[in-house]
């Protein structure tokens, strides 16, 4: 190599790192906005505007929330994708993102590719859920019930794909049964339904579920969860009940556009853990029902993000879900 030449590589070497140094001390300088794929007023929306709203007040700059819901999700992600890799536009997804591929032949983004793992953020303890007109009190009266009268009963889910669409499909399968699947287009609209009558099981977060268990206006059968939830003592398991194969635990994850700058994307994990810590954020978690996963890193994410990704195909394929 030639001296100027030399000289020339590493100049532009240099220039270059000053402007990446530069851009993630300028970020950010105008509003952040935080895609959500879910319905407003659900728990991931209440928990996850919290987190975003002190996440803003530590960068300095409002934060914008951006309910893009629909199609499972995949409007939101598709536009999250799509965004500019910036640092300005974030996406707070539930699983759902998981259960795509299973479900959609050609989506408009890459599930292994077109996000970088910013965070976990959150489990949602999911709880099963029945009618109060249901003529079953416990979990195991349910499904003997559900045996007898196969294909009678509807469950509800906020979408197809959801995880309360794959959850019930888990728990059917482990108990050789069926009910009729009647998706909705978000949680607050199947949760109506469900406590009118009109469907008469759902698969829920436990932090949509609470008020309406201790009103008496829906029946919870077990929890997800690893043990008995404080807010609700005296409701069982599925671990409990030997059904851990039907356990399901919604989460929500905190991801930008793949190609975002290393410092950028460096320095918005090193936020996003303070904020996690925060004792706000963790009463928030618990007046939700919803529990912090620790230790919550990006690398945690991108395991609990690739293993599901790797699960969901063969639970839709025993289900007779096909990729469309």
């Amino acid at each position: 190599m030639q001296p100027s030449t030399l000289i020339h590589w590493v100049a532009a070497a240099a220039l270059s790192a000053c402007a990446t140094l530069a851009q993630a001390q300028a970020w950010p300088n105008r509003p952040i906005t935080i895609i959500l794929p879910v319905t407003a007023g659900s728990s991931i929306d209440v928990v996850s505007r919290t987190i975003g709203n002190e996440l803003g007040k530590r960068l300095g700059q409002a934060v914008i929330f951006d309910n893009k819901v629909g199609a499972s999700g995949n409007i939101g992600v598709a536009a999250a994708a799509k965004a500019a890799p910036d640092g300005y536009t974030i996406l707070i997804s539930s699983g759902n993102i998981t259960m795509a591929p299973a479900l959609t032949a050609n989506l408009p983004w890459d599930p292994r590719k077109s996000f970088a793992p910013v965070a976990m953020l959150f489990a949602g303890v999911m709880s099963l859920a029945i009618n109060p007109d249901v003529p079953a009190r416990t979990l195991p009266e349910f499904i003997a019930y559900m045996q007898k009268n196969p294909g009678v009963l509807n469950y509800a889910t906020p979408g197809l794909g959801s995880p309360h669409h794959f959850g019930t499909e888990l728990l059917m399968q482990t108990t050789n049964t069926k009910m009729v699947h009647v998706p909705y287009k978000g949680t607050g609209p199947a949760i109506i339904d469900l406590i009118g009558g009109r469907v008469q099981f759902g698969y829920f977060s436990m932090g949509n579920l609470i008020e309406h268990q201790k009103s008496g206006k829906l029946r919870v059968l077990a929890t997800s969860w690893e043990t008995r939830l404080p807010q609700a003592p005296d409701v069982p398991t599925l671990r409990e009940l030997g059904l851990k194969e039907a356990d399901i635990t919604g989460w929500a994850g905190m991801f930008a556009p793949a190609g975002m700058p290393p410092d950028l994307l460096a320095r918005l994990r090193r936020e996003v853990a303070e904020v996690l810590k925060m004792p706000t954020i963790q009463t928030m978690m618990a007046q939700q029902a919803v529990m912090p996963i620790h230790p919550g890193t990006a690398e945690q994410l991108q395991e609990i993000y690739t293993g599901e990704l790797d699960r969901w195909p063969t639970v839709a394929a025993k289900a007779g879900i096909k990729p469309e």
